[in-house]
């Protein structure tokens, strides 16, 4: 039985099982989202690894839209802020053996920004 029958997830939930998961991405998509956004998907495994592990002072605020379906996966959407300070939104989806899959990263758009910046007034550039 897969383990998130077993823990009663529901399959539109983020899950990450301790112990086992890794962050991975396609390099190829890592250098598009480069060129299109100017975040390397490297960023965004420090960033979600400080979010799952706030460690030593590391932690970072964020934020988790609605989980949605696409292309038969179900996505996590994380707004968070990037080493400037700026609010980004990292998407995410799960593939099996807990690994995480960075799909995109980019600055965050107004209405997501606004959406951040009601909850984390005062800390953020916008």
């Amino acid at each position: 039985m897969e383990k998130s029958k077993q823990l009663g997830i529901n399959k539109m939930d983020f899950k990450l099982i301790l112990g086992s998961a890794k962050i991975d991405y396609d390099p190829a998509k890592n250098e598009a989202n480069k060129l299109k956004h100017g975040y390397s998907f490297d960023d965004a495994k420090d960033i979600f690894s400080k979010i799952v592990f706030p460690f030593g002072g590391k932690s970072v605020p964020f934020l988790t839209k609605d989980s949605i379906s696409k292309n038969n996966e179900v996505r996590a959407n994380i707004l968070t802020v990037d080493k400037n300070g700026v609010v980004v939104l990292i998407a995410l989806t799960m593939r099996p053996n807990e690994t995480v899959r960075i799909i995109s990263m980019r600055r965050a758009s107004r209405i997501e920004r606004s959406i951040f910046s009601k909850r984390y007034l005062g800390i953020i550039n916008l």
